[in-house]
């Protein structure tokens, strides 16, 4: 704050979106009005963080999935390949089918995915 004036402003690294506020000390505001704008911008800081965990979290989940494509073309076994194959799809339709789901939701997939390739891993 400079001057009774409140800049914030976020970017969305992934997409770019950009958004910000201004708030400054004007006659044509109470300071119940300020007071709002100023804990609104709070809630949409901290909506905005969510966001961007849950951004990383799907990258980090998709990366798998890439990383588990790349394995199975050197996987021999019929059988191996298949379970590497069917885990991969079932995790694209989850994410295809989730996409609004929590944070934690998406950090328990995330969890989960990369137990189940640490055992497909280990097994290669």
């Amino acid at each position: 704050m400079l001057n009774g004036i409140l800049t914030v402003s976020a970017i969305e690294k992934s997409s770019g979106l950009k958004s910000g506020i201004t708030i400054s000390s004007s006659l044509s505001l109470s300071d119940k009005e300020v007071d709002e704008l100023v804990e609104k911008t709070e809630k949409l800081f901290v909506e905005n963080k969510v966001i961007q965990e849950k951004t990383k979290t799907v990258a980090i989940i998709n990366d798998k999935i890439t990383e588990m494509a790349e394995k199975i073309e050197q996987v021999e076994d019929k059988d191996k390949k298949e379970k590497l194959v069917q885990l991969n799809a079932d995790t694209m339709e989850w994410l295809e089918n989730n996409s609004k789901a929590s944070l934690t939701e998406l950090q328990d997939k995330q969890k989960s995915v990369a137990s189940a390739f640490a055992l497909v891993h280990d097994e290669l």
